[in-house]
């Protein structure tokens, strides 16, 4: 059986508007949809998303199944040379050697320069200001 990897994108803004959960199964959903291929199951990684009638969750799945294993190396790799595309359109913010997480540089970055486009407002928007303890 071969295994089929779809690539879906949800825009940062409507992460923050949807919510993590429901962005996540609007990008596993146009994911399986846009592969091109009537899937006889579907295998996620972890804990059930509710996305498909044939899910399949298995926790540690990468440990355990070499397909689930193989798209989390596709996903990071695609994620990595994306950030180094982004690093070139917003320079400063090191996105190229951070990759998109949160590295004391990066954060020093927004709080110097704000969010992008690319950020999610409502997981950023703590990095602005330090946190308030009253």
């Amino acid at each position: 059986m071969a295994a089929a990897v779809g690539v879906c994108h949800v825009e940062p803004a409507d992460i923050d508007e949807l919510g993590m959960g429901q962005a996540l199964r609007r990008a596993m959903a146009g994911a399986i949809r846009d592969a091109g291929v009537t899937p006889a199951c579907v295998l996620i990684d972890g804990n059930p998303v509710h996305v498909h009638p044939l899910e399949r969750t298995v926790v540690h799945g990468d440990a355990r199944i070499a397909s689930i294993a193989a798209a989390s190396i596709v996903a990071k790799v695609t994620r990595d040379a994306l950030m180094r595309t982004y690093d070139e359109e917003y320079p400063g913010y090191h996105l190229a050697a951070c990759k998109g997480y949160a590295s004391a540089e990066h954060i020093a970055a927004i709080r110097e320069r704000g969010l992008t486009p690319l950020h999610r407002a409502s997981f950023c928007g703590n990095f602005l200001e330090p946190p308030r303890l009253f």
